[in-house]
């Protein structure tokens, strides 16, 4: 048995919870991360782990009863929409969420039983559903229960989520806001008129949760040389001050330069950067890493993917086998300009007042 786990279902490559015209794009998506992890190799230094659904009433652990019972009637409806247009109804959807949770909730056990340092679990990372409302292709938020069974079943007590996905993390954000024993960072792209509108930097969480939600907005056409600078002037300073007992990553690939939906101008450089520092992080911290694959819609998102999963399993896999699986999917670097470096870095001076409030 390896570090590393990835859980999977063929099902995976089958359905989405967006409106059907992006469905071929994701479907592809998860496709192609599945040949690309074996037809590269990467498959023996991995364990595939099958995934397996929740009983429904794990929902509840982040959700309401009544918004439960909601999904499960619309799921029998067959048709329509959850929120205002983003999330679609089709029969048999509450099945796939509970497959969706109940393969989060399977890594998380693998973790805090000790069988396993990482796991990534490629579909999830739903993080724009509120407690008793889904927002933005998230019909539930599966970090946010991962969160509470880990609070519940096993006393986790210190929990930090790092969300890389292009859209801020405004569910899982405003879930945890009040709470110090979860912290959330979110790097994301933020513009007028760019989904959700959320995640400034002055969203640092209220009451006791004061401090313990930190956004790092970036500006739009960001490439990999701002978003390094980054990630590597928060991240590490900010897991360091909190010591969390759990990692969390939602490892959205969206802010990949071609995504439909995106508008940062990142490369497969930054998601092996950025995942081999939060592996290390751990490592560092003696702690488990839990992974989400988010959201991702362009045509080397799963490039993207795999880039992901050779951060994470850098240490373990042989110098040799990693050059033939990075030279399969490289790409030359971004940099940036002046002012898109020069707004980063004004927003990292306000940021560090920011991190100097965890306890």
């Amino acid at each position: 048995m390896g570090k590393t786990g990835i859980i999977w279902s063929d099902r995976f490559t089958e359905f989405f919870f967006s409106p059907k015209n992006l469905w071929p794009v994701w479907l592809r998506r998860m496709r192609r991360f599945k040949e690309l992890i074996d037809g590269l190799g990467l498959s023996r230094f991995v364990d595939i782990i099958e995934a397996s659904r929740c009983s429904d009433d794990v929902l509840m652990l982040a959700h309401s009863k009544e918004y439960v019972e909601y999904l499960r009637s619309s799921s029998r409806r067959g048709f329509g929409v959850l929120d205002y247009g983003d999330t679609i109804v089709y029969e048999g959807m509450f099945d796939d969420v509970l497959l969706v949770v109940g393969s989060a909730i399977k890594g998380l056990k693998l973790l805090m039983e000790g069988e396993y340092e990482v796991i990534y679990q490629p579909f999830g990372g739903l993080h724009h559903a509120r407690r008793d409302a889904a927002a933005g292709f998230c019909p539930v938020n599966d970090i946010a229960i991962t969160i509470e069974y880990a609070r519940k079943y096993y006393g986790v007590n210190r929990v930090a989520v790092v969300d890389i996905d292009v859209h801020h993390g405004d569910g899982t954000q405003q879930i945890f806001y009040h709470d110090p024993s979860v912290l959330t960072i979110s790097l994301h792209m933020r513009a007028p008129y760019f989904y959700p509108g959320t995640g400034d930097v002055d969203e640092v969480g209220e009451g006791e949760g004061r401090g313990y939600s930190i956004n790092v907005p970036l500006p739009p056409g960001t490439g990999d040389e701002g978003y390094k600078l980054a990630f590597n002037s928060v991240i590490p300073k900010a897991l360091r001050r909190y010591e969390p007992k759990l990692l969390i990553a939602q490892l959205g690939v969206d802010g990949h330069k071609d995504d439909l939906l995106g508008g940062l101008r990142l490369t497969v450089n930054t998601y092996l950067y950025v995942v081999s520092l939060l592996r290390t992080l751990s490592k560092e911290l003696g702690i488990p890493l839990l992974a989400f694959g988010g959201g991702g819609y362009g045509y080397r998102s799963s490039e993207a993917m795999v880039a992901c999963v050779l951060g994470l399993i850098r240490d373990e896999i042989p110098s040799n086998e990693f050059t033939k699986a990075w030279d399969a999917i490289k790409e030359d670097e971004t940099k940036d300009s002046k002012d898109i470096l020069e707004s980063i870095e004004r927003v990292l001076k306000m940021l560090r007042e920011v991190i100097e409030l965890l306890r």
